[in-house]
């Protein structure tokens, strides 16, 4: 199972916590899609990914939960976990598509 059905934030009545990507002591949250949050540590992805470390300066006064800064984002929830799971676990392998994408006009 890798989520709960517990609602986790007045704010955020639909969205669930990953078991798999929540960690207690991460400092920031994700949403995706308002469907899935993740809570994370946001060192390991601003180093990762400057696009969230310039999104992180600006989310200072923002809405938080448990205690945490929010962002949301509009990726899937799946796309959002492959990402992270990429990000801060090294180890793990990032497996493309098995079926290219077909470019054409």
């Amino acid at each position: 199972m890798t989520s709960t059905a517990d609602s986790i934030h007045p704010c955020y009545p639909n969205v669930e916590k990953d078991e798999d990507l929540w960690f207690p002591d991460a400092n920031i949250v994700i949403v995706a899609s308002g469907a899935r949050a993740f809570r994370v540590y946001k060192g390991m992805l601003a180093r990762m990914a400057p696009v969230f470390k310039t999104t992180l300066e600006f989310r200072e006064d923002g809405e938080t939960m448990e205690g945490v800064p929010v962002i949301t984002v509009y990726d899937t929830a799946i796309d959002l976990k492959h990402f992270l799971e990429v990000a801060l676990n090294p180890a793990v392998e990032y497996a493309p598509p098995s079926r290219p994408a077909r470019l054409s006009h």
